[in-house]
């Protein structure tokens, strides 16, 4: 027998529309504290009056790197440009749910499924959310920077730096703090330096996003551990420290597992794709808040939920001079790292 298809928030469907679960979803969102204005890792926009398909402008502000006039020069004729860049994200249906397959099904297990189903919903919105960041930040690749055997060098491709990495070029404090200095001086082929984000207290920092393997070898840096106290203390007051790893000299950690791009080069060595992300390193536009909604069909026998948004994010990104893209506010980062998830039982 054919079925009606629903709508859920038609009038001939159950809802329920779970404010708190929302909330529960937020909290479980790894990167939810990168969030903000235009001075944030990830640049959101509510444009609550767009629909599918339309389109939000960004405006991204480089630095200013004009010195001050000689003295007795005239100011006026003589001001410097406030570079405005323009970017734009175009609003699509991100959406998904789950449903039981009747009472039969909610009454053979030991736990309440409808329970369970909210939960997991909650837990898979917040996957789903950081995952869609996490990839926007691998479309394009416009700086890449590793180590090849020590000496730090930059490329425009991830297979160059991937090929080029060996077992010794791993994330290190010595390595992560050659990193920071080049995202903040570095003006070749019409790259713009990275502005870091606010942190509290006055403080600056950038943003490291990567897995625990990276992680493995600096874990175990006397220097490195010694460090991490201090940060802990830096931490209890400002939302960006949600969720964040570890600290290091202007640099915050945030590990996931969710989305980081690994693999082997054909030298044998593990690698991992990672981000060294500043302000307005994401843009992100939203034209509804998410809604949870609770829907019960086939004469309420069937208990379904989904998950409903729409909206959309990009990896940052500008015309050059020479008319073509370049990313802005982050760099892509190829390092070695400890050989763990190859590991198999003997």
């Amino acid at each position: 027998m054919s079925q009606t298809l629903r709508v859920p928030g038609s009038t001939d469907a159950q809802t329920a529309w779970y404010v708190d679960l929302y909330e529960e979803t937020e909290k479980l969102r790894l990167l939810v504290g990168l969030e903000g204005g235009r001075n944030a890792v990830i640049h959101r926009i509510n444009e609550l009056e767009k629909a599918q398909g339309g389109t939000v402008k960004f405006g991204l502000r480089r630095r200013i790197d004009e010195g001050f006039l000689p003295s007795g020069t005239d100011v006026s004729g003589n001001e410097t440009e406030l570079n405005t860049l323009m970017d734009s994200i175009i609003i699509e249906e991100k959406n998904f749910g789950i449903k039981d397959a009747g009472p039969l099904s909610r009454q053979v297990v030991f736990y309440d499924m409808d329970k369970e189903s909210k939960q997991a919903l909650a837990e898979q919105a917040a996957t789903n959310t950081d995952r869609e960041y996490i990839d926007a930040l691998y479309t394009r690749n416009d700086i890449v920077f590793y180590e090849s055997g020590g000496t730090a060098a930059i490329t425009a491709t991830l297979a160059t730096a991937t090929e080029a990495v060996t077992s010794a070029d791993k994330v290190s404090p010595e390595m992560v703090t050659k990193l920071k200095n080049f995202a903040q001086s570095f003006r070749g082929s019409g790259f713009i330096p990275l502005r870091p984000v606010d942190v509290g207290t006055g403080e600056k920092a950038f943003i490291f996003l990567t897995n625990h393997e990276a992680l493995t070898d600096m874990e175990n840096d006397s220097t490195f551990v010694a460090s991490q106290q201090l940060a802990l203390e830096r931490s209890k007051s400002n939302p960006i420290f949600k969720g964040s790893y570890a600290y290091w000299r202007g640099v915050i950690f945030f590990v996931t597992d969710n989305g980081i791009q690994t693999g082997t080069n054909t030298s044998s060595v593990p690698y991992v794709h990672s981000h060294f992300l500043g302000a307005q390193a994401l843009c992100s536009a939203h034209a509804t808040m998410p809604e949870i909604v609770e829907e019960k069909d086939d004469y309420g026998r069937k208990h379904g939920m989904a998950y409903l948004s729409m909206w959309n994010t990009g990896k940052s990104k500008f015309a050059t001079n020479s008319g073509s893209n370049m990313q802005y506010g982050s760099i892509n980062v190829v390092t070695a790292t400890a050989q763990l998830t190859n590991l198999t039982l003997s």
